[in-house]
C-alpha cells in the first residue's frame, strides 16, 4: 500500500476482477431502481418536457414549453439533448430522462479511480472517493445523481475540468489542459456560467504555486480558451437570433440579478451564510462530516508533494466555492459541488490512515489484505446501505407525481379507458404535464383537465385526488370507482 504501488490496477492476475467489482458497487446506487419513482417537480419534469417537445420537432437550439420558446427554463440545451436522445432509444419514460445524470455519476467516479492510478499509481483513494460520493445522502438526492437535473451533469464536468487543470498546472501536459477546456466548455453548455465559479480558486492556486506569470504565457491557454469561447458564444448567440429576448431572460435568471436576489422575474430563497453549512452537516453529508477536519489534517501533514499540492488545491476550491454560493441566493442543491469537492479531503485522509496502519503492521500480505477489507466494510457499510435501502424505497408522499401512478395503473388495468378528466389539478405540475403529453400524443389517450363548472354537465371518467374528494363531493352528484388509492380515485359519473 506504499505510495509508488498501486493495489488494484498492478495486479495482472485480478486486475480486471478489480475493475468489474469496483464499477458493480458504484453502479448499484446510482442505477438501481433508476426509473421507479415518477418525475419530480420542478426542473426535472421541466427538463423531460422540453426534451419531449424537442424530440417531437426536432429542434435542437431552440428548447421549448407547450411549443413555445422556453424563456423560464434558459439553461443551454446539453442535457436536453442527451434525454431528447434516450427517449429515441428508450422510449419516453423515466429511464431516457435520469440516465445521463446516472451515467455522468458513474463516469466520474471511475473517472477519479483511473485518474489517481494514472498520477500517482493508487488507484484505490479514487476508490474511497467515488465510495464516499454514492453513499452522501445529498449526492444521491433529488437533484443530484439519480434525477434528470442538469446537476449531476454539472459536477461531473466540473471535478474532470478540475482534474485536468491540476495535472496541467503540476506537468504543463498538453491533453490535460485541452481537456479542462473540453470539460469546461461542456459544463458551460450544461449550466451556463456555474462552472465559472472555479475560477478564484484557480487564480488562487496559481499564486500560490507562483505560476500566474507562466501560465498567463502559455500560448495553449489563449488557444483553448479562445476555442471555448467560439463555441460558446456561438450557442447563445444562435439561440438570441433564433428567438430575441433570449439573453434578456438569462441575464434575468441565472446570472447577477439571480445571485443577489434582484431578477425582475423570479425571487429566490435568501438564507444565511451558514446555511449550506447546516445542509451538508445534518444529512446532505452528514456521516462523513465529521472526518472533513481530521482528514485534512492527516493528508496535509503526511502527503508530500503532488498529493499534498492536491490536498491544497481542492481546499483552496472548497472554501471559495462556499463563500461564493453563501454570498448569492440559496437553494438546497447549489452546494452539490461540495460534496465530491469534499470527498476527495476525506478519501486521501482515510487512505494515508490505512497506509500508516499498513507500514505498522508486520503482517503477511494476506493478512493485511484482511485487515484492509474488515476496515473498509466497516467504514463504508452503513452509509452504503442506506443509500441502497433508499433506492428501493418506492413510498410517496406528495399526491403531485401520483397522477402518473394512476395513468399507468388505468392503462394496464382498464386499456379501454383511455378516455378520462381529471379534476382540477394544481397549477404548474410539470411532472402531469409530462405524462399528459406522452400518453395523448404517443399512446392515443385523451387526457383532459376539468373544473366545478364544467364537472356539472359531464358523464365519463374522472380521475381526482383523495385531497380534493371533500369539495368534489360538495356536487353531490353520483358515481361509481373503478379504481381506488390512497392518493386518488378513478370514478365514473
Amino acid at each position: 500500500m506504499s505510495a509508488n504501488k498501486d493495489l488494484i490496477f498492478d495486479s495482472k492476475t485480478y486486475k480486471y476482477l478489480w475493475i468489474f467489482l469496483i464499477s458493480v458497487c458504484l453502479a448499484a446506487p446510482i442505477f438501481l431502481h433508476l426509473d421507479s419513482k415518477p418525475l419530480r417537480e420542478w426542473d426535472e419534469a421541466r427538463n423531460a418536457i422540453n426534451a419531449f417537445e424537442m424530440s417531437e420537432t426536432g429542434n435542437i437550439l431552440v428548447k421549448t414549453y407547450n411549443y413555445q420558446a422556453d424563456l423560464w427554463e434558459t439553461k443551454p440545451p446539453l442535457l436536453v439533448w442527451l434525454q431528447a436522445l434516450g427517449f429515441k432509444i428508450f422510449g419516453y419514460n423515466e429511464f431516457a430522462v435520469r440516465l445521463p445524470s446516472a451515467l455522468a455519476t458513474f463516469a466520474m467516479c471511475l473517472y477519479l479511480v483511473f485518474w489517481f492510478s494514472k498520477q500517482f499509481k493508487l488507484s484505490i483513494i479514487g476508490v474511497f472517493i467515488s465510495a464516499i460520493i454514492v453513499s452522501s445522502w445529498g449526492y444521491m438526492h433529488e437533484h443530484g445523481a439519480r434525477t434528470g437535473d442538469h446537476d449531476a451533469l454539472l459536477v461531473c464536468f466540473t471535478i474532470l475540468a478540475l482534474l485536468n487543470i491540476y495535472q496541467y498546472l503540476e506537468s504543463s501536459h498538453s491533453n490535460a489542459l485541452y481537456k479542462f477546456f473540453i470539460f469546461f466548455t461542456l459544463a458551460v453548455l450544461t449550466k451556463s456560467i456555474v462552472v465559472f465559479l472555479i475560477v478564484p480558486g484557480l487564480i488562487v492556486f496559481t499564486i500560490y504555486r507562483k505560476q500566474s506569470i507562466p501560465t498567463l504565457k502559455d500560448s495553449r491557454i489563449w488557444k483553448g480558451l479562445s476555442c471555448s469561447i467560439v463555441i460558446i458564444a456561438g450557442f447563445y448567440i444562435a439561440r438570441e437570433l433564433s428567438e430575441p429576448g433570449y439573453l434578456k431572460a438569462v441575464w434575468h435568471n441565472e446570472l447577477f440579478p439571480r445571485y443577489l436576489n434582484q431578477s425582475d422575474r423570479y425571487q429566490y430563497n435568501q438564507t444565511d451564510f451558514w446555511y449550506y453549512y447546516n445542509e451538508l452537516k445534518n444529512w446532505q453529508f452528514a456521516y462523513w462530516f465529521p472526518l472533513i477536519i481530521p482528514s485534512f489534517i492527516v493528508s496535509i501533514s503526511c502527503y508530500q508533494k503532488g498529493l499534498k499540492n492536491l490536498v491544497i488545491f481542492f481546499s483552496i476550491q472548497i472554501i471559495l466555492f462556499y463563500v461564493i454560493i453563501s454570498k448569492g441566493s440559496s437553494n438546497v442543491w447549489y452546494d452539490l459541488l461540495l460534496i465530491p469537492l469534499l470527498s476527495v479531503i476525506i478519501g486521501m485522509g482515510i487512505y494515508k490512515v490505512f497506509e500508516l496502519i499498513y507500514f505498522s503492521l508486520n503482517l503477511s500480505k494476506l493478512k493485511i489484505t484482511l485487515i484492509f477489507l474488515l476496515l473498509f466494510a466497516y467504514i463504508f457499510y452503513d452509509p452504503y446501505q442506506k443509500i441502497i435501502q433508499k433506492d428501493l424505497n418506492n413510498d410517496e408522499t406528495s399526491a403531485q407525481v401520483m397522477y402518473a401512478y394512476a395513468f399507468k395503473r388505468i392503462e394496464k388495468t382498464n386499456p379501454e379507458l383511455n378516455h378520462f378528466k381529471i379534476y382540477k389539478p394544481l397549477d404548474y405540475n410539470y411532472p402531469l404535464v409530462f405524462y399528459k403529453n406522452i400518453f395523448n400524443q404517443t399512446k392515443g389517450y385523451k387526457i383532459e383537465n376539468i373544473n366545478d363548472i364544467e364537472l356539472l354537465n359531464f358523464k365519463g371518467y374522472l380521475l381526482i385526488l383523495n385531497e380534493q374528494l371533500p369539495a368534489f363531493n360538495k356536487h353531490k352528484l353520483q358515481y361509481k370507482i373503478i379504481l381506488n388509492d390512497p392518493f386518488y380515485s378513478f370514478i365514473e359519473l
